[in-house]
């Protein structure tokens, strides 16, 4: 998640001025007609907080609301763990991990069984239309039993396009042209995009990506690679310490450094060499922009929304963030090209693995495709379908990072919980996703059949073409491991990743720095 949206300064002046406006209470004041809410201000904004509340308030008359803003992670989880006596917090959103103890936390269980009344989710109760994933990392983010938070994004983030410079660069019908469905097919059209710029001069280049030191600007791309290569079950062993690669046998796989050496993430630092570390094969020219190693988020997001760079790892998070300022620049996602190591691994040719590519988008089209007829010694054409299925339709989420919660010691308890189920109902839902920029939680609300769909941007309903059909890639913090240090891509010890992939260091020797990272530091990890 980038850094917070600026604060409007005079927000944090307004005091205690009314309901309907962002107010920096004494925290001492807790008045029973007042649902205190704190909300953390960043990538998603809280555009769409307000008239939630407004909307709750007028069908509970007599209720008003005041919500603080907060622009840096931690500080709402310090407020909470004060306690009664200086905060007054009856609901809080955070993007922040949720605060340590657990114990000031109450306890959510009966609105994860809360049973919906009535719309197309009748009859089903909230925890179980969360994506599973998800789902799961709700209890580990607290004490890994209860469920204390809930979600309130469903967070998606993916390989993003700007279709509008890509239509001035190339013919109509480039996407036949160029697929991107593997990360083969990526690297053609880095060498594509750079073609382009043959007879420009060159402060008028187009590059195919920007990156920012300062924020590992595409590193969404390389966690979807690392998951596409080890699959859900692989990624669950890597997150737990447990050294379980596929080249092993299972009576080998123990919780050791060796887990570092996981071939995933190999793999993904090879593309990148390719794209961020590899020169051009004709000429002495990178597919990515030169001045990226010194460039903070902000300027590679305005790079990629005014077309200086096309190809961009992005959040969902992109519309109320730069996409305000550039409202009329068509973005669109697109999924993560598969990598291509995978069909390596498999025992399949790259045209294999396209064909395998094409036919799980045409079923996730609703299409009733033809087999292919390929398997190997190792794999039956229908588990090539599963595992380049789950591969296909992975998408990283952060959503087991924005989650609200309640204190424990709340004086309105039931209407902060009466709360939290209006805004996963029908009407919620609606509210979020019109003020959210179509953006939606993850309770299986079917944003579809809201009158504001048709009017929503292609960036909004290219989101919701993935979405439709994808597996959640969720931290879940199951392990003590991540929270140590134990990261896919650890390579920032002495520099960022982006900035390693540009040096002269080889994707190996990237990949065995980690390796070193974590065998001297596993003793004292496992001690904790």
């Amino acid at each position: 998640m980038k850094k917070s949206v600026k604060t409007i300064a005079s927000l944090a002046l307004a005091g205690c001025l009314g309901a309907s406006m962002f107010t920096a209470c004494n925290p001492y004041e807790n008045r029973e007609d007042t649902l205190y809410v704190a909300a953390i201000n960043k990538g998603y904004g809280i555009t769409w907080l307000e008239p939630m509340l407004q909307r709750f308030c007028e069908l509970n008359p007599g209720m008003k609301y005041s919500i603080k803003p907060f622009a840096a992670d931690g500080e709402i989880g310090k407020h909470v763990n004060n306690g009664l006596s200086y905060c007054n917090f009856d609901v809080i959103f955070t993007g922040d991990f949720v605060p340590a103890e657990a114990a000031n936390l109450a306890d959510l269980t009966d609105i994860y069984n809360y049973t919906y009344e009535s719309g197309s989710r009748a009859g089903k109760k909230v925890g179980d239309l969360m994506e599973s994933q998800i789902k799961k990392a709700m209890t580990t983010r607290t004490d890994g039993t209860a469920y204390k938070v809930m979600p309130w994004t469903a967070s998606m983030g993916s390989f993003c396009l700007n279709y509008t410079k890509l239509n001035e660069l190339f013919e109509e019908g480039w996407e036949e042209t160029y697929k991107l469905r593997t990360t083969e097919e990526l690297v053609e059209f880095c060498e594509a995009i750079y073609q382009t710029n043959r007879d420009k001069d060159k402060k008028n280049w187009t590059y195919a990506f920007s990156h920012a030191s300062d924020n590992n600007t595409n590193g969404g791309l390389f966690d979807a690679w690392f998951a596409q290569y080890n699959g859900l079950q692989g990624i669950a062993y890597y997150n737990k310490g447990i050294y379980a690669d596929e080249r092993m046998e299972e009576s080998l796989w123990e919780i050791k450094p060796e887990v570092a050496y996981n071939y995933g993430t190999l793999e993904a630092l090879e593309v990148g060499k390719q794209i961020w570390g590899g020169l051009n094969k004709y000429e002495n020219n990178y597919y990515w922009h030169p001045e990226s190693n010194n460039m903070p988020w902000e300027d590679a997001d305005i790079n990629f929304m005014t077309g200086v760079s096309v190809l961009s790892s992005q959040g969902d998070w992109v519309t109320t963030e730069a996409g305000v300022q550039f409202p009329n620049v068509d973005i669109r996602y697109k999924r993560v090209p598969v990598v291509s190591a995978l069909g390596e691994k498999l025992g399949i040719t790259e045209d294999e693995l396209c064909e395998f590519i094409d036919y799980v988008d045409a079923v996730n089209d609703g299409q009733t495709p033809t087999k292919p007829s390929v398997s190997t010694d190792g794999y039956t054409t229908d588990e090539l379908i599963e595992i380049i299925t789950e591969a296909r339709s992975l998408v990283n989420s952060s959503a087991g990072y924005f989650t609200c919660a309640i204190p424990s010691y709340s004086l309105k308890l039931d209407m902060a919980k009466n709360f939290l189920k209006f805004m996963v109902g029908d009407e919620g839902q609606e509210i979020f996703m019109k003020n959210a920029k179509g953006l939606t939680m993850c309770y299986g609300w079917n944003a579809e059949e809201s009158s504001a769909y048709a009017n929503l941007s292609t960036f909004a309903k290219s989101r919701f073409e993935i979405m439709r059909n994808c597996i959640l890639n969720v931290d879940d913090q199951i392990s003590k491991y991540p929270k140590l240090g134990l990261a896919p891509f650890r390579s920032a010890l002495k520099e960022p990743l982006c900035v390693s992939l540009t040096s002269a260091k080889t994707a190996t020797e990237i990949w065995e720095e980690d390796y070193a990272y974590f065998q001297k530091n596993w003793a004292t990890w496992q001690s904790r």
